[in-house]
């Protein structure tokens, strides 16, 4: 699986910046590019009005790209290679987003989000109000400094860290949003890096 991807990751960040990320300097122009490759690999992209477009990639050898940009940032990709792996990604138009990847062999991994702080986050850390020690962060993406040793946190490196307080034998708990699969899951995490809980607080914007 890694060989795989390693190997399609610089022609995956090149049509990403193409299909996802905004010019804004030729939002209002449109435009249609065709080609194929010495070995029957091809391409078809086509751009809109405000940044959306499209484009559909094959490679010579079967892989496939399907790519897909709305006009305000939001998008999707699709890509599969030559020997089945495949990326699944979702970005909205606010940045946001989670992909799915699949290897060859039929394994998986899970690419989490970053929310929206859009949410009234007086509300959302309500519930940790009189919990010993309770402290917030402000809008602070990421593992806190204390968490950054624990590999098993990786995945919460754009999550957005609610709040944290003392559990009962006085071990500091740190619970974060983020965005899987259009839910928003919060997670808490202790200060030793064990994942306390997981559970979804609702849908996550724009899905």
């Amino acid at each position: 699986m890694l060989h795989f991807f390693n190997s399609k990751k610089t022609l995956i960040l090149i049509i990403l910046t193409i299909v996802l990320v905004p010019v804004s300097v030729q939002a209002q122009r449109r435009g249609r590019i065709e080609g194929d490759g010495p070995r029957g690999g091809n391409i078809d992209a086509v751009r809109g009005p405000f940044g959306a477009g499209k484009i559909d990639a094959e490679g010579p050898r079967g892989g496939e790209i399907d790519g897909t940009r709305g006009p305000f940032g939001a998008g999707n990709l699709d890509a599969e290679g030559p020997r089945g792996g495949e990326i699944d990604a979702t970005v909205g138009p606010r940045g946001r987003g989670s992909a799915t990847v699949e290897g060859p062999r039929g394994n998986e991994a899970t690419v989490y989000g970053r929310v929206s702080p859009n949410y009234n986050l007086n509300v959302v850390r309500q519930p940790y109000v009189r919990y010993p020690n309770y402290r917030t962060y402000g809008t602070y993406y990421g593992l806190y400094p204390p968490l950054v040793g624990y590999p098993g946190l990786a995945f919460l490196t754009t999550g957005l860290l609610i709040a944290s307080f003392d559990d009962n034998s006085g071990t500091t708990v740190y619970v974060y949003h983020i965005e899987k699969e259009c839910e928003i899951i919060e997670y808490q995490v202790d200060e030793n890096g064990n994942v306390i809980s997981e559970k979804s607080v609702g849908p996550a914007d724009d899905c």
